[in-house]
């Protein structure tokens, strides 16, 4: 009897253990779930903004004018467009920071970067523009403007080239993801 006894307490007990252990596998995998579906999300909205931003980065360059106050308003300026993408796509890489694995978000980091570049050079040099009153200087500055082109033209190629990069992270993170990762 005490054999029985035994040997229906250890296939209770082994029982207990696989419901537990099932229900703990269980939870690992609704946990998992969510976390992957956050990170689509969020890879979603940054792809979103990374396609929007190169779109517009390539605008910028393609379209190289100086446009006067005369000119503003008339048609969608460039630049501006441009201005309003890298801002969408650093607010998403910022915000996303801690959730974003890192084969996604060097290149993205990187991406950003590279629209600092751009950025940066074409607000000074407005800036100085718009402060001078010297038609041979204006024309000066004008050619340096242009001469910016070719540097925005290389963090184009830049972006360009890390594209891919994140793309194929991002597809890696979602295709290969698995609960252990």
């Amino acid at each position: 009897m005490c054999e029985l006894t035994m040997l229906l307490l250890g296939a209770l007990l082994g029982w207990l253990g696989r419901v537990w252990a099932d229900r703990i596998q269980g939870r690992e995998l609704f946990d998992h779930k969510l976390r992957l579906e956050k990170e689509y999300q969020i890879y979603t909205d940054l792809w979103d903004k990374l396609f929007e931003f190169r779109r517009s980065a390539s605008r910028i360059v393609d379209t190289v004018q100086i446009v006067d106050a005369s000119q503003e308003g008339i048609q969608a300026d460039p630049y501006q467009i441009f201005v309003e993408s890298f801002n969408a796509l650093q607010a998403v890489v910022r915000r996303n920071e801690p959730f974003i694995a890192p084969k996604v978000w060097e290149p993205a980091k990187a991406i950003v970067s590279q629209g600092r570049v751009i950025s940066r050079q074409r607000d000074q040099l407005n800036q100085r523009r718009a402060s001078i009153q010297d038609d041979e200087a204006n024309a000066q500055l004008a050619n340096k403007m242009l001469e910016e082109g070719e540097k925005q033209q290389m963090a184009i190629e830049e972006v360009d080239r890390l594209f891919p990069l994140v793309k194929d992270a991002i597809r890696h993170r979602i295709t290969l993801t698995t609960a252990s990762d």
